[in-house]
């Protein structure tokens, strides 16, 4: 019985610590909403959002509503996409996407930014980090590629990013442009 109690504390006590580790069931998780992401737009100065009109790539629901953002003339300058809680190695990312009409990047933010120096926004000055620079302007049909997306300390991240966005970018070519669902 001794013996019981005491490898049940053990275990109890390991789960403890594990439940503290980044990537444990304790692991921080977004609070952002739909307003916070909307800020995002509108601080760095890409644009309002149009959230009373977005599109549905078809089927997809909430995971791929595009937002019209548009300028001060209320012109429709691209879609914004966003995603709560992308899982990377052993944290969350929040990712903010603005696409073009034409299907490729026009802007993007990454939420942990402690973490990503080189993904870095500072709203401030309204500039961001270098390696965001590598990936606006891509469509859904680039590669990855080794020699210039990997970033020194984030490699791993940005190949998640990539991902993403390479995903979202050609759902929305197929069920948005394809699909004829631009806003005029």
């Amino acid at each position: 019985m001794k013996k019981f109690l005491i490898a049940a504390l053990v275990l109890v006590m390991a789960g403890a610590v594990w439940a503290q580790t980044p990537g444990g069931i304790s692991s921080a998780m977004s609070t952002r909403m739909e307003a916070d992401f909307t800020k995002i737009v509108t601080d760095m100065g890409w644009g309002t959002v149009d959230t009373v009109h977005p599109v549905l790539a078809e089927r997809m629901w909430d995971y791929y509503f595009f937002y019209p953002v548009l300028n001060k003339d209320k012109q429709v300058t691209g879609y914004v996409w966003w995603a709560k809680n992308v899982r990377i190695a052993s944290h969350y990312d929040d990712i903010l996407a603005i696409i073009n009409p034409d299907g490729t990047l026009q802007n993007l933010w990454v939420g942990a930014n402690s973490r990503h120096a080189d993904f870095y926004t500072d709203f401030a000055k309204k500039s961001q980090g270098a390696a965001i620079q590598k990936f606006i302007g891509m469509d859904s049909k680039r590669d990855w590629n080794e020699a210039t997306d990997a970033v020194s300390g984030s490699t791993f991240s940005a190949y998640k990013y990539f991902g993403e966005l390479k995903a979202v970018l050609a759902c929305f070519k197929i069920y948005v442009i394809d699909a004829g669902k631009l806003i005029k």
